[in-house]
């Protein structure tokens, strides 16, 4: 094929122009390990999914080149799309071979719809077409992660699950990085790759007090962070109740513990209340596992852990914050929306709801059109953020995605005869749940670990038809 035979000689023309561009721009020197690491990646498409999967959990990260502000989620979605391609191009489409088949079904359909109309849109009422374009730019490279992910399907069934557990085992990372972080703040009263690239995160309000510190791992933010683990708390609680890894069951337990102290230090009410949902929706599903005497041993000593883990929790923030039972306070007025952040939450979603009644409540008013009011303005709701800037209609493209992959999802989990796939599903779709609770007062799907954790449940459900599709065939 074609790509077969121009693989070494792309890569070596590569390798030299990179060279040539160091030698035109010394000032770019430090990125061309990063460039000739795309180029390996280019011609690798099941190790550019691994980089995919970092990068989306590492959106904190940015650098500039020239005068624009790149991340790393947006070069990763880009090197994924053209290693799918350069894949499927290396392989006889003639062949019946689900690695080549290109998966593109009602969900991805729907979402290029929501963008196509959401510029439209944009064009027409925006008055501020720029940061509409810019915006869009970012969310056009976020939503590829999910038809990047759906590509996967055509893989077998043990590497999709080695893609998700990857992505679920990275959710224990972030929250062990998190914690070095906070060790290494606590010891020498600094941060840790100073505060814009660290773990950790100051200014949550309490009151007139701006000194707390929380969580954030490589995320964007402590929301994005805590939403992230309580997803994969979520699909580590159902692996570990459905009993599908007997073996890892210890390491699985350890992990999730990480985890939970991730979350709460992560500090955000909706993450927590968002688990919670997560964990006894996939519940339902296993209400006998529940009973079964390891996981009444397993789950009751976390519960009893939660006891002094909150104690050290809360004398951490009080030190930090020196405010006497500020994490207390947190969770006594979980639904609290006169003080705090929840106020903060409140009036900016007042704010956003007015100004889309009184704007285009069917049409949309335009991507970031919000800005025109101040360039650092943003609706804090993700639902409210697309039905505000997409209108109604939009926001109707936009949950059929959603809901589209999340029954699909949950349709596969209930048909299929493998335990550990039927786990999988479960976890994810539970994980989701979390998600979209938490995103409702964040908006996360401007962010691409969003439309990937889309992406990993229609790939998992996609197999379990491509499976069944086969099972058909053969007989």
């Amino acid at each position: 094929m074609l790509v077969e035979r121009v693989r070494i000689p792309s890569l070596l023309a590569g390798f030299l122009a990179l060279g040539v561009l160091a030698a035109l721009r010394p000032d770019y020197v430090l990125l061309l390990p990063a460039a000739a690491l795309a180029l390996v990646f280019l011609f690798s498409w099941r190790a550019a999914v691994y980089l995919l999967l970092v990068a989306v959990t590492f959106n904190r990260l940015s650098f500039n080149v020239s005068s624009t502000n790149l991340r790393p989620e947006m070069l990763a979605v880009l090197i994924g799309a053209a290693a799918a391609l350069l894949f499927w191009l290396s392989r006889n489409k003639w062949q019946n071979d689900v690695t080549v088949r290109f998966t593109f079904g009602a969900p991805s359909i729907a979402i290029a719809l929501f963008f196509v109309y959401t510029y439209i849109v944009s064009y027409w009422n925006s008055p501020v077409f720029s940061y509409s374009v810019a915006g869009m730019i970012q969310l056009a490279l976020a939503s590829m992660g999910f038809f990047v992910m759906t590509q996967v399907a055509g893989f077998d069934r043990n590497r999709i699950h080695s893609y998700v557990g990857f992505y679920i085992g990275l959710t224990v990372f972030q929250s062990v990085y998190a914690l070095l972080c906070f060790l290494y703040n606590k010891t020498t009263g600094q941060f840790l790759f100073g505060e814009k690239y660290g773990g950790l995160m100051t200014g949550q309000i309490s009151g007139v007090d701006w000194s707390s510190i929380t969580w954030r791992g490589g995320l964007y933010e402590a929301n994005l962070f805590s939403a992230y683990l309580g997803a994969g708390i979520v699909f580590l609680v159902t692996v570990i109740v459905a009993r599908v890894q007997p073996r890892q069951t210890p390491l699985l337990f350890l992990g999730m513990l990480l985890a939970v102290v991730g979350i709460v230090m992560g500090w955000t009410r909706s993450a927590w209340i968002g688990t919670a949902l997560g964990v006894a929706f996939t519940s339902l599903f296993y209400v006998r596992k529940w009973v079964h005497p390891r996981n009444v041993v397993l789950f009751g000593g976390l519960a009893a852990a939660l006891v002094p883990i909150f104690v050290f929790v809360e004398s951490i923030f009080d030190q930090t914050s020196g405010r006497k039972g500020l994490l207390t306070s947190k969770l006594m007025n979980l639904f609290n929306s006169e003080e705090g952040t929840g106020k903060f939450r409140a009036e900016k979603f007042q704010f956003a709801w007015d100004n889309w009644l009184n704007g285009h409540p069917i049409a949309g008013n335009g991507y970031f059109s919000i800005k025109v009011y101040n360039p650092d303005e943003w609706v804090t709701s993700m639902f409210l953020a697309i039905l505000h800037d997409s209108g109604l209609i939009g926001l109707c493209l936009f949950v059929f995605a959603v809901g589209y992959v999340f029954f699909y999802g949950l349709r596969a989990a209930l048909v299929t005869s493998d335990a550990k796939h039927r786990a999988y599903l479960l976890g994810m779709v539970g994980g989701l749940l979390v998600l979209l609770l938490s995103y409702n007062f964040s908006p996360g799907h401007t962010l691409a670990m969003f439309w990937v954790h889309l992406g990993l449940i229609y790939a998992l459900a996609s197999k379990e038809r491509i499976r069944e599709g086969e099972a058909v065939h053969e007989r």
